[in-house]
């Protein structure tokens, strides 16, 4: 298996795709969770879910703790996989993530996503709002980890899950937490940010932040939900990725 293989999840065949549509997950996620979205989906959209050390095929590589050097290497897996016309989703770190991978493709090969879409975050340049969580005490770190809701209740009860599971969680939140923004000149790609009508965490002015990254069009669309509306409002997630990208095809 070759590190392509082992960073990139492709849900079905590339053949017959117009483009190619990149998936990136939030803090401990598994790139898996974009596989549904494959039966939603027109063929002509090659599915792909990205993931990074410490989990699934990467499982036994140590986590990344900063983004730059992450997306500096998923740059390099990626760009001999670039064939097509593609598109970066991101929800929370994987937007942040999706949008410093957009940053260095142009920078080093002056490539870029027809699209961005940036989903459970404000823009990087606003910063964090709140404390620093990755170097809590377990109990407090699992405390907010069933907070957000996004982790599943069975890893948190199993003492097993946990203790391989909390060092990936801690150093992605680490990354996400220590992560500085540089100004660079905006990305030419449209814009389009996703939001949970319930996320207490990022309301819709903090969506419209997303505006100054881009100098092409942007625009930003909300879904009944909290913070992991991706998950609730999936259905209607989809479609609407579809719409945004569907001239594209």
């Amino acid at each position: 298996m070759n590190d392509a293989d082992r960073w990139l999840l492709h849900f079905g065949s590339p053949a017959g795709a117009r483009v190619d549509l990149f998936c990136f997950p939030y803090a401990g996620g598994s790139p898996a969770i974009f596989q549904p979205w494959k039966a939603a989906l027109p063929a002509t959209i090659h599915l792909v879910g990205v993931q990074w050390p410490g989990r699934g095929t990467l499982l036994g590589v140590p986590p990344f703790r900063q983004v730059i050097p992450l997306v500096q290497e998923i740059a390099g897996i990626l760009r001999p996989e670039l064939r097509r016309p593609f598109v970066f989703f991101g929800h929370s770190l994987g937007s942040l993530i999706a949008f410093e991978l957009a940053r260095e493709l142009r920078s080093r090969s002056d490539i870029s996503p027809v699209h961005l879409i940036v989903s459970g975050r404000r823009a990087p340049k606003m910063g964090k709002r709140k404390p620093l969580t990755h170097q809590l005490p377990d109990s407090a770190f699992i405390s907010e980890l069933q907070r957000l809701n996004g982790c599943p209740p069975g890893v948190l009860s199993n003492p097993e899950l946990l203790k391989l599971f909390l060092p990936v969680l801690r150093a992605d939140f680490e990354m996400d937490e220590t992560y500085i923004y540089a100004t660079a000149t905006p990305l030419e790609c449209p814009i389009t940010a996703f939001g949970g009508a319930r996320d207490p965490g990022v309301s819709p002015s903090d969506l419209r932040t997303w505006q100054c990254e881009t100098s092409a069009q942007f625009s930003m669309r909300t879904f009944s939900g909290d913070h992991f509306f991706i998950q609730n409002a999936r259905k209607q997630v989809i479609e609407t990725v579809f719409n945004e990208i569907s001239y594209v095809l």
